[in-house]
């Protein structure tokens, strides 16, 4: 957003007629741009279907911005105060949830495992939110069986599906482009598929230049599926 600007964002998203989870900065974003935000996709036709509250704020490298749960949360209720003042009150609010430290998530390497795991407690009976935001992220330098990682996913979602779940990102690192990553993704999106919980699913990312964890690789003026998701559609088609 901040390296494209708004109007390109709202024009990609028109064109390529897909639905928006906006992501609002709670970091050191205001509630007035958050707001503008929203009115300029509302005022293109695009669809926004949910708005999330910020992105990985349990991360240790936001522990100046959020040093506790709690001070997330009064962000959260701040912002939401300003969504339900506002034309926008309709769409649905995500909250940050943190993965479970078992789960060895890359990200979140050298966030402490009692934030980790005191984490979600609290967001849920914060009593705001209509939904649990997750981002799922297997390594195979810090997950044994990362082939395993979709079922351990879904026992972690049922801790928190008390509420609509939300991964809106998801990938495999450290095996780009291989058929490991094909399976991954297979496996993830048919946990997803077959999990009454998760009402969002997001690749991360969609498109980027080369070949990394994008869905989409640029190169040039040319847009090609990539190898790994190239490989999983054949699979699931049984070539």
């Amino acid at each position: 957003y901040h390296n494209v600007g708004l109007g390109t964002l709202v024009s990609s998203s028109k064109a390529s007629k897909v639905d928006v989870i906006w992501v609002a900065n709670l970091y050191d974003g205001t509630t007035a741009e958050m707001l503008t935000a929203l009115a300029a996709f509302r005022a293109e036709g695009v669809n926004i279907v949910g708005i999330e509250m910020s992105n990985e704020t349990y991360l240790k490298k936001w522990q100046d911005v959020f040093p506790t749960v709690e001070s997330y949360l009064t962000k959260c209720k701040t912002f939401i105060a300003a969504l339900d003042a506002s034309p926008y009150a309709d769409i649905p609010v995500g909250i940050v949830a943190t993965p479970s430290a078992d789960m060895k998530d890359p990200d979140s390497n050298g966030t402490g495992t009692d934030r980790l795991n005191s984490w979600n407690p609290a967001v849920l009976n914060a009593g705001i939110g209509d939904a649990m935001v997750v981002h799922a992220y297997a390594s195979t330098a810090t997950v044994a069986n990362f082939l395993s990682y979709a079922s351990d996913h879904f026992n972690y979602v049922s801790t928190i599906s008390k509420k609509p779940v939300w991964v809106t990102e998801y990938n495999l690192l450290g095996a780009e482009q291989s058929a490991a990553q094909s399976a991954f993704i297979g496996d993830m999106l048919t946990m997803m598929r077959n999990d009454s919980s998760v009402q969002f699913a997001c690749l991360h990312n969609l498109a980027a230049a080369g070949n990394n964890n994008n869905a989409i690789a640029i190169t040039g003026g040319s847009r090609k599926p990539v190898a790994a998701l190239t490989k999983m559609g054949q699979a699931f088609a049984g070539e």
